[in-house]
């Protein structure tokens, strides 16, 4: 998860900007989907983790679209889930 993180604030953090941390994977920001998927709601973000450890990360601001996409280590691409699911 750090290098995502890294990849994220190298692309849109402004220059001297604290490092971005996770919050806690427990309580209203942190959901688990039935096929093993997560989301975890940022102040102003959303990260889906898919199953296979894919990433997508979208803003509040245009939840038509992913800002950044990152595929598993093994290769396979995130798969966006529907914004209400």
């Amino acid at each position: 998860m750090g290098d995502i993180l890294d990849d994220v604030e190298a692309e849109f953090a402004p220059a001297g900007a604290d490092q971005m941390r996770m919050p806690s994977q427990t309580g209203q920001s942190f959901r688990t989907f039935e096929d093993g998927g997560v989301r975890i709601m940022l102040i102003g973000h959303h990260l889906y983790i898919n199953p296979t450890g894919a990433i997508g990360w979208q803003s509040h601001v245009d939840m038509d679209h992913f800002m950044f996409t990152k595929p598993s280590a093994a290769g396979d691409a995130f798969v966006p889930r529907p914004v209400d699911a």
